[in-house]
């Protein structure tokens, strides 16, 4: 940043982290969210969650419902994957505070359901979290590192009676749980269309050339969207596109298939996605670039996944349940 270290410690953390309790009022946290690309179907990829900080969730349904559009999109902060009832899986740093680098008590996140749109997942109110389980491996401000994986641990388990199908995608539906690749330590290059998905912000990010303040561009999303991307962490020896694989058979690089789609603040712990149902990767960090000589520019196409084959086993240690193939 400053190429990665400012997209995502800047943007791995969510527009409502730097917030401060109140969604847009300074500048925003620094999580990747969808430019550009399309709604997601209301069918598809049911796994996929809003976790919010719990400072910005008003107390009652009424107050919700009262609040403007905007704060509740605003107060979006990664996304999550459900991997079973009670489990849902995001980003490493979006379990740290970005101030302090110490993790988030359970008190501190809420993980939203139901649907795809952020404004109805702010009325309904999200759900309370147990046990925040940042990897022991993740290094905590350092907007590249390793292991960048959380585990979030629900208080109550998730609610399966609203029409979300929880059965497996062998049976013909699409599973309300995602499904995550077997363990490997190998780093295959996926071939063909990728997926990814976030709630991020939706028109690229511009800095001041100190990194510290968003000069333009913050539109929060209000619906779940996808973009097409292709795997280029094979190239990392001769592609400044994936210059961050290389040496780093932990992550997945990828590229948008079309401009300007990107991932952007907000879409940290996404779903990277193969063959249209299995989770790869998540949301990492991104790329920046000098845009003028006053401004940086974020969110141009090009991102970092943490690969989900490496993390497989670590997980399966917190959740036995977790769907692997």
């Amino acid at each position: 940043m400053v190429r990665v270290l400012f997209l995502f410690l800047i943007v791995l953390f969510t527009t409502t982290s730097t917030l401060h309790g109140s969604p847009l009022s300074t500048v925003a946290n620094k999580d990747a969210k969808i430019v550009g690309g399309k709604p997601v179907p209301s069918d598809q990829f049911p796994w996929e969650l809003s976790i919010g900080l719990a400072k910005n969730q008003r107390g009652n349904a009424a107050q919700r419902q009262q609040a403007q559009p905007l704060y509740k999109e605003s107060t979006h902060h990664c996304d999550g994957v459900l991997l079973s009832p009670e489990w849902v899986m995001t980003a490493g740093h979006c379990g740290v505070d970005e101030n302090t680098h110490q993790p988030l008590q359970p008190k501190d996140l809420l993980v939203g359901f139901q649907s795809k749109d952020l404004d109805q997942v702010y009325d309904h109110g999200r759900l309370p979290v147990a046990e925040v389980i940042v990897h022991p491996q993740h290094r905590h401000g350092v907007s590249t590192s390793p292991n960048d994986i959380t585990l979030l641990r629900l208080a109550t388990p998730f609610p399966n009676q609203q029409g979300i199908n929880t059965g497996s995608t062998a049976t013909g539906g699409a599973s309300a749980y995602a499904c995550l690749p077997q363990p490997s330590r190998a780093s295959p290059h996926y071939t063909g269309k990728l997926t990814s998905i976030g709630f991020g912000n939706t028109h690229a990010l511009y800095y001041d050339l100190s990194g510290s303040k968003i000069v333009s561009g913050i539109q929060p999303s209000r619906y779940l969207k996808e973009i097409d991307v292709m795997d280029i962490s094979d190239q990392s020896a001769t592609n400044q596109r994936s210059i961050y694989c290389r040496g780093r058979p932990d992550l997945i690089c990828i590229t948008a298939l079309q401009d300007p789609d990107s991932t952007c603040q907000g879409d940290s712990g996404g779903s990277l996605i193969y063959q249209g149902n299995l989770v790869i990767g998540i949301t990492s960090f991104g790329d920046n670039k000098n845009y003028d000589a006053t401004r940086q520019v974020t969110c141009i196409g090009d991102t970092a996944y943490t690969r989900l084959s490496m993390q497989t086993e670590w997980i399966r240690s917190h959740v036995p349940s977790v769907c692997l193939r």
